[in-house]
């Protein structure tokens, strides 16, 4: 008997269809069962193939009709994809959903206390229930309809553009308002609004110490007291910027393009000439020199954290925030290393997407097993996740394009998969080629070789067994006796007869 494995709603509308789609197959399949490899596995590829999960409690996998019908239930996530058309992925332990069709057009995310959907990204709902069991929903079709509904007309907000309306907390703007866009415009942020009409030619600034306006491009002069004087000329030609106004050290940035530009500050010195092909910058905390030639060919950079030694295209060595790059013959290759909680990561490129490679080790135990994966277009992609788990997949030309892409992994990567080597655990492998056309499984000391309808052997400790179409005749073996089967009936093994 099965282990009984519960499963959500979604979980069960997905397989009530898939294996609705499957009636005669799944029917002839339980007929002709016989001799498994384990008592939880049920093979009959292309169109059926069920296998256990990795601890042997209950079912792990079912795949129907080669790469187009899968589910599986390792935990913590478990999903159900009917390939190209959906994928319907879970995470039991957080309570979280996630639903697609025909990815990216149509998605659907449901967690704990909120609830959201997109098409394409452009027309997009979400819904957050909030502690006070009020709710804040969200409607947007990009970029036509804004809509914000919190229970606040002061948080609250509509917008029809360019007819009239406004949004907040947009683009970095505590608030957006328009009629009849670009006629007027109106953006505010905390202690002061520009007001366009229309926009961007004619602008003044408003608020609390602040006055300035502007007659784009030609002129204009923005300030704000103890905070900023700009003031331009032909923007974006000539400009003088001063900032940070209530500071011992002011920013002041200027610049005649395309003649010379200029940036002082209490940390940095900064000058170009003929922008912006040479000049230098220099900063005091941290300390970093750099000098540019020809920009952005030949920079010399160094510094404390810092480092730039660049001759482009042949060769570019960099420092920058903790990673470190290298190019060789841009775009040829290029490589990269840095440390990300906990791990330390190498990274390998060959024109950007041919070959793709990545390791990453654990830097509190060196020693250890690394983690790698690499891809190589559009022929094969490999990956170890350095415990025991490994993949080996022939044709995958869309995952270097989508890394880290959980739903084009569920949903498209598969169809593409003409071999496919899968080691679970070591000392337990399964290929299959031509999409679950031909599986072969080594487990421990057991093997099993299926060749679509037409064979499949098992050879096994205490029991082995050769049959043909899903087991319509064939011979077997159990614990030393010896027997056949006949019309999916065994003989001489103790068995059904």
């Amino acid at each position: 008997m099965k282990t009984q494995i519960p499963k959500s709603n979604t979980v069960r509308l997905k397989e009530c269809y898939v294996r609705g789609l499957c009636l005669l197959v799944w029917v002839s399949i339980h007929l002709g069962s016989a001799g498994p490899l384990v008592a939880e596995e049920t093979w009959a590829p292309p169109f059926y193939l069920e296998t256990e999960k990795p601890d042997g409690q209950g079912t792990g996998r079912v795949a129907m009709l080669g790469p187009f019908l899968e589910q599986s239930y390792e935990e913590p996530k478990t999903w159900a994809a009917f390939r190209p058309l959906s994928v319907d992925i879970e995470n039991t332990s957080k309570g979280e959903k996630e639903s697609h069709f025909l990815y990216p057009f149509y998605n659907r995310y449901d967690k704990p206390h909120y609830h959201a959907w997109d098409m394409l990204g452009v027309v997009r709902y979400s819904q957050t229930k909030l502690d006070d069991d009020a709710r804040v929903t969200h409607f947007m079709i990009f970029p036509i309809y804004y809509s914000k509904e919190t229970g606040d007309k002061s948080s609250s907000y509509k917008g029809l553009f360019p007819v009239a309306g406004g949004v907040k907390g947009f683009f970095g703007y505590k608030e957006v308002s328009w009629f009849w866009f670009p006629l007027y415009a109106r953006f505010d942020r905390w202690g002061e609004s520009r007001i366009c009409s229309p926009w961007p030619f004619v602008q003044r600034l408003e608020g609390p110490d602040c006055s300035g306006g502007a007659l784009w491009p030609l002129m204009g002069q923005f300030k704000r007291k103890n905070k900023y004087n700009r003031q331009y000329m032909l923007w974006p030609l000539i400009y003088d910027y001063k900032e940070d106004l209530d500071k011992p050290n002011i920013t002041h940035k200027q610049g005649f393009l395309p003649f010379y530009t200029k940036e002082t500050s209490a940390n940095v010195e900064s000058m170009t000439w003929v922008w912006p092909f040479f000049g230098y910058t220099h900063k005091t905390n941290p300390f970093y020199n750099e000098s540019r030639y020809f920009w952005p060919f030949f920079v010399q950079g160094r510094g404390a954290v810092d480092y730039v030694n660049r001759w482009a295209p042949f060769y570019t060595h960099s420092i920058h925030r903790g990673k470190e790059k290298k190019w060789v013959m841009w775009p040829f290759l290029r490589t990269r290393n840095w440390d990300e909680k906990g791990v330390h990561i190498e990274e390998g490129q060959v024109f950007y997407f041919l070959i793709w490679s990545q390791r990453q080790w654990s830097l509190a135990n060196p020693s250890a097993p690394f983690a790698e994966k690499t891809l190589v277009w559009p022929f094969f992609s490999y990956w170890d996740n350095g415990a025991g788990r490994k993949q080996f997949q022939f044709i995958n030309p869309l995952e270097v394009f989508f890394l880290g892409n959980e739903v084009v992994s569920k949903v498209y990567t598969p169809l593409f998969a003409l071999y496919r080597y899968n080691q679970i655990e070591p000392g337990h492998v399964r290929q299959t080629l031509l999409f679950n056309t031909v599986v072969w499984e080594r487990k421990h000391d057991e093997k099993r070789i299926a060749i679509g309808p037409i064979i499949d052997w098992k050879e096994g400790k205490d029991s082995s067994h050769v049959q043909f179409l899903y087991g319509l005749f064939g011979l077997t073996k159990k614990n030393g006796k010896q027997g056949f089967k006949l019309f999916w009936k065994e003989f001489g093994t103790g068995g059904d007869s």
